[in-house]
């Protein structure tokens, strides 16, 4: 009786029931004054001990079990120090790797300056934090990712959140220096914006502090127009002054570039010929017809793509008149 009393307790206080999203278990790690790495679990880690579940710890070359025991998540986050539980893993804490893993489980962290690295060294009383990002598709699916942060202390994380953010500011304009209104801002490849720019083209937000790659988009565009990784680091402010060139084609507000066809001469006979030009504010292919202005039909399409190549190799824009019929 009193293991399913435990068991009802532990399902309301981690939210578990139909369709549960899995948590994270290890709710941050640090190094001690010592260099010893610690790792804390949060409140979660209590369904591995209800389970008597066995996770693997790892540095990347050797491998130790670990079973949890407090079964009371009221009693978490607790914490373990690896070089006195599992002196076979070895840890540096300017650069390694860490992972924890069962079977559908896996948490892992790379740290350093290295192209698979999410964040840099740890300094003074840092930390790092796992905490959980969900996407949601366009069929209503969710999407949950596992990330690494670092908090400015322990004390800072607290049930796998932490308010530690690095400001960044981020200015938008076009060529003509006019504001970049509207153009989305998406973070390490994620499919929805992180922070839209303002009437000022201006994004103001914080990010949280891992390697970051920023990219801007056009409002409704799929082409990418501005990109910026940085590590962002806890205290630090990042500002940066984006100049796209964006003309804005794909709005309708914009005003249109005029066009300009010149016809040498307008009027032909039949067998003559007439020279074509059209300015190049076109920027794509077109289609000009041709009509007998006597008996008002036509029968001669002419298309553009083939206009240009035709004058890049002879200098000329030259085309057949029709033959009226």
């Amino acid at each position: 009786m009193p293991k399913v009393l435990l068991f009802l307790i532990l399902l309301i206080t981690l939210g578990l029931g139909a369709n549960p999203i899995t948590h994270a278990y290890i709710q941050q790690i640090w190094f001690n004054e010592d260099g010893e790495l610690i790792v804390q679990f949060g409140r979660h880690a209590a369904y591995l001990a209800y389970f008597e579940m066995e996770v693997m710890l790892s540095d990347g070359t050797n491998s130790v079990p670990l079973t949890l025991t407090e079964t009371n998540p009221q009693n978490y986050p607790i914490e373990y120090n690896l070089t006195e539980i599992a002196p076979q893993l070895t840890f540096n804490p300017e650069s390694g790797y860490f992972k924890m893993s069962r079977p559908y489980i896996l948490e892992e962290i790379r740290w350093g300056f290295g192209p698979l690295c999410q964040v840099s060294p740890l300094v003074g009383s840092q930390t790092y934090y796992q905490y959980m990002l969900f996407e949601y598709t366009e069929w209503g699916d969710t999407i949950v990712h596992y990330l690494w942060a670092k908090s400015t202390s322990a004390a800072e994380v607290q049930d796998y959140e932490c308010q530690t953010y690095s400001p960044l500011y981020l200015s938008l304009r076009n060529q003509q220096n006019e504001p970049l209104v509207g153009f989305r801002m998406h973070l390490d490849g994620f499919n929805w914006p992180h922070a839209i720019s303002d009437e000022n083209g201006i994004i103001n937000t914080g990010v949280r502090c891992r390697r970051t790659n920023l990219i801007i988009y056009a409002p409704e565009g799929a082409e990418e127009l501005y990109s910026q990784s940085f590590w962002a680091e806890p205290g630090e402010n990042y500002t940066y002054n984006a100049i796209i060139n964006y003309t804005g084609n794909d709005d309708p507000t914009a005003p249109m570039a005029e066009v300009k066809l010149s016809l040498k001469p307008s009027v032909i006979r039949a067998g003559k010929t007439m020279q074509v030009d059209c300015s190049e504010a076109l920027g794509h292919s077109a289609t000009l017809y041709l009509f007998d202005i006597k008996e008002a039909t036509g029968a001669l399409s002419l298309c553009w793509e083939h206009a240009i190549a035709y004058r890049e190799s002879t200098g000329r824009h030259l085309f057949p008149a029709f033959a009226a019929r």
